[in-house]
């Protein structure tokens, strides 16, 4: 391996040669946010194209297309900041520690992967930011077949992953934009486009892994640990890639997608660089809701009972709308979206003030509309009290056009299900003047009478534009279990013990007694102000960690903090456990960190009084907290987990995250771990 280093002084005589403007300001009309301060810029800008070109020239090659040379360039003592736009997300699961950056928000001309050691990363650098690189310290040269920064790894021909502290080199700027996919297909792939956001149309997954009994999931196949491959076909040349999907993505137990359509995704290559690959930021970026190029048949979605390709959901369930594309379809996964009237007017995912929902209108609409919006089957196996709730608000009201139903035989086809009207719930209604000012909650609907059974749960809007054409908005839908559950989320019905003698903090100043002890020991980002250190009202007199929120206080569920590990973790574990007391319109999740930079994931639900918690799929705010102003003890069970981060005090450990737009009034104390 050769490695280069490169100082002030050469890119001094590279300025003159076009390759960086010393001028910050930007001709891509970004959407500010207030809320963030301008960086301070003490230096140079240079574009991602124009950081590229300096490392051609130091290795002597005219174009990338090709090269896998094993030179890298290493900046040094630079006052030199490179632009680009965060194109990729880890909330998913599906990026880990690495953050791609492209040059411009649409029509993107170049790309590049930064790989850092830190995570989650999503919740500072969210797609579409722009962001300034302070390249002092970073190596550019090959990772995976692609253009990367990072720095030199010993022995070896690759980058590798900065350390977490390089994070305060990449700068947020107020800038924010949309990110505009570029079209291409598969047949285009080139060096030029690696690292970019793209939309591949008219594909589809073959019919050997999408239909039938070897239908394959994203990448939770048996053998599977890693990546797995899922290969894609285009409808209009046959060309094939592969979908590459990590076996830690939350979507990763999902079907494949029967039919065909487009998918948004960055376009990058396998782990040895031999070949292209696209990977998805998340589930909802595919959109096949086309019939399927090949002519296959999915399965008769009119003939209830056959199973057909329904999607099964355990419980708890809760769908928000967040992260989804304005203006286009509704296709999560799992759910379905259907025009039974022929009006071609289908739900479509909007957003407002940074809160995402599902809206229709039949307003300018030619012909009756009567559109359904059904969700994944619910599997109420296991849960003999479950309970349906979703808000709604309403616009430009002129009649109800809103019903919502129960079925226990849809697949997929809408007109051929028997459903059950819901008639106690309440629906948004009134607003004729504009739109109301908030969601309205649905209430509880008790579904114990489906015990045992899978239902689907039917929004069915029906209007016309000379007659109802009220807009409707859905938002927070969400089906609890019983809180008696079968281990796998939320409590799991046993009362805890109380910690022994051997329990050690799980985190340091994880009783909250030294302040300053638990800010030192919290990852880049520290605590949230709205969660302070409340003196004397911990346990028996103690101080306690004080988390207090209205609904203006978060617009995303929020980290709290997100504690590293100590020294003096036990190697081997069996529960943390701590005490809380207070109220909370929303519960809380929380997460403890694996070996990997993984987490396993834990969710308080519906909690009163003393509980022990298991693992969950993911992290979910369903339910409400409400203590009666008492101590209460949770412990969460850690059997069956060997691999949790007990030994690297440079890495996450622990998280607390709550809801967003929510009241939240908890105190906690004593964290500790055994």
């Amino acid at each position: 391996m050769k490695t280069k280093k490169i100082n002030y002084a050469f890119i001094l005589l590279l300025i003159f040669g076009g390759l960086m403007t010393s001028c910050v300001k930007s001709d891509d009309f970004d959407t500010p946010d207030t809320s963030i301060d301008p960086p301070e810029i003490d230096g140079d800008t240079i574009s991602i194209s124009g950081v590229k070109a300096m490392y051609m020239q130091e290795v002597g090659v005219n174009s990338l297309e090709g090269f896998n040379g094993n030179e890298q360039l290493t900046f040094e003592g630079t006052k030199l900041y490179m632009t680009g736009y965060v194109i990729s997300s880890d909330e998913a699961g599906n990026f880990h520690q690495e953050i791609i950056l492209q040059d411009k928000s649409e029509n993107p001309t170049s790309g590049i992967k930064m790989m850092i050691e830190s995570n989650p990363l999503f919740t500072k650098f969210e797609v579409g930011r722009k962001v300034y690189v302070e390249l002092d310290g970073f190596t550019i040269g090959f990772s995976n077949g692609t253009i990367a920064l990072g720095i030199p790894t010993a022995g070896s021909d690759f980058v590798n992953k900065a350390p977490k502290s390089f994070d305060s080199k990449i700068l947020r700027t107020p800038d924010k934009d949309s990110i505009v996919p570029l079209e291409l297909n598969i047949s285009d792939f080139q060096r030029k486009y690696d690292n970019l956001f793209i939309k591949l149309n008219n594909v589809e997954f073959p019919a050997d892994i999408a239909l039938g009994d070897n239908a394959k999931t994203f990448a939770a196949e048996p053998g599977e640990q890693y990546d797995a491959e899922r290969t894609l076909e285009s409808c209009d040349d046959n060309s094939t890639t592969a979908l590459m999907t990590s076996t830690f993505a939350d979507f990763k137990a999902l079907k494949l997608p029967t039919g065909s359509g487009s998918l948004n995704a960055i376009l990058t290559k396998t782990f040895n660089g031999s070949a292209y690959r696209v990977k998805l930021n998340i589930s909802s970026d595919i959109n096949f809701d086309q019939d399927r190029c090949d002519g296959e048949e999915p399965g008769d979605p009119s003939d209830p009972g056959d199973g057909g390709d329904m999607h099964v959901v355990d419980l708890p369930f809760h769908e928000d709308f967040d992260g989804l594309v304005d203006f286009e379809s509704i296709a999560l996964e799992g759910w379905t979206n259907q025009d039974v009237s022929g009006s071609s007017r289908l739900w479509e995912a909007r957003s407002f003030d940074n809160n995402g929902y599902a809206q229709l209108t039949a307003y300018g609409a030619n012909t009756p509309v009567e559109t359904w919006l059904v969700t994944p089957g619910l599997d109420l196996s296991n849960s003999s009290n479950a309970e349906l709730s979703f808000e709604t608000k309403d616009g430009h009201y002129n009649g109800d056009a809103l019903s919502v139903y129960i079925s226990t035989d849809f697949n997929g086809n809408a007109s051929n299900a028997n459903w059950t009207e819901l008639t106690d719930i309440t629906i948004s209604e009134g607003h004729s003047g504009g739109y109301g000012d908030n969601f309205i909650a649905s209430g509880n609907v008790d579904l114990s009478a489906y015990e045992g059974e899978v239902i689907f749960v039917g929004f069915k809007y029906e209007g016309s534009d000379d007659g109802v054409s009220t807009t409707i908005q859905i938002d927070n839908v969400s089906v609890s279990e019983d809180g008696n559950g079968d281990g796998g989320d939320g409590g799991n019905g046993e009362d805890p013990e109380p910690p022994t003698g051997d329990a050690v903090l799980a985190f340091a100043g994880a009783d909250f007694e030294d302040w300053q002890e638990f800010l030192d020991g919290l990852n880049q980002y520290g605590v949230q102000n709205y969660a302070t250190q409340s003196s004397g009202s911990g346990i028996d007199g103690s101080a306690s960690l004080h988390i207090s929120t209205d609904p203006g206080t978060t617009d995303f569920n929020d980290y709290v903090f997100t504690a590293n590990a100590t020294s003096d973790l036990p190697s081997e574990y069996s529960k943390i456990s701590f005490y809380m007391k207070g109220t909370a319109d929303k519960s809380v999740s929380l997460n403890v960190y694996d070996e990997e930079g993984g987490y396993y994931t834990f969710n308080l639900q519906d909690l009163t009084s003393d509980e022990v918690i298991s693992q969950s799929e993911n992290n979910q705010y369903i339910g409400t907290v409400d203590t009666g102003g008492e101590w209460v003890l949770v412990s969460l069970d850690l059997s069956g987990i060997s691999d949790l981060n007990v030994s690297d005090t440079s890495s996450d450990f622990f998280a607390l995250k709550i809801g967003k737009e929510a009241n939240y009034d908890l105190h906690f104390d004593n964290f500790t771990i055994e």
